[in-house]
This record gives structure tokens, C-alpha cells and sequence, in this order.
């Protein structure tokens, strides 16, 4: 199968790219790094192409931070466990269900 044939597959590489790029800028300007996942989020949005949900945990839905880098605490609501990280940019509690 011709990877070129795939429907999305540009817009793909494109967030790929985008999202290895605010990685490794990240410890130099997390300016930087906020705004290219806020150009990976509007390919996304743009190419009607779904983020796979564990890249959609690594940055924070309201600001764009990249939180790959900040620790995460566990935390039990209800009868459900979930690992919470608190954003440092805008104070969003995100909040990832465990098993």
C-alpha cells in the first residue's frame, strides 16, 4: 500500500513534526512550544483529522502547555482513580482515568 494514497497522511506528518518540535523547545521557550501545538491543534482541526488520546494527554486543552515534563499525582474521586496534573500556565486540573 502506497503510504502517499492514505487521506490524511501529510496533515499527519505535519502534527507529528509539529508535536517533536514543542518537545525538544520546550526547556528553551515554553512560548514556543505552546504555540506549536496550538498550529498542531488547528491542522487537526482544520483537516477534520482525530489526536490520538495519549497525544491529547501530553498538553493542556485550554492553554496549550506542553505537560509531558510535569509530575502527575494520583487522586481518588468516587470510586474511580485518576492521575492528576495541574497546569502551570492557566491552573486547569487535568484529570486521566486508571484502570
Amino acid at each position: 500500500m502506497d503510504l502517499n494514497r492514505i487521506p490524511g497522511n501529510e496533515g499527519f506528518r505535519r502534527i507529528n513534526f509539529l508535536f517533536q518540535a514543542a518537545i525538544e523547545i520546550f526547556n528553551r521557550s515554553p512560548k514556543i512550544a505552546q504555540l506549536y501545538i496550538k498550529d498542531m491543534r488547528l491542522i487537526a482541526e482544520k483537516l477534520v483529522l482525530r489526536l490520538d488520546p495519549s497525544l491529547k494527554r501530553e498538553f493542556c486543552k485550554k492553554c496549550s502547555y506542553l505537560l509531558t515534563h510535569l509530575p502527575k499525582q494520583t487522586q481518588c474521586l468516587g470510586s474511580r482513580l485518576y492521575a492528576t496534573t495541574v497546569c502551570p500556565s492557566c491552573k486547569y486540573i487535568k484529570k486521566i482515568k486508571i484502570n
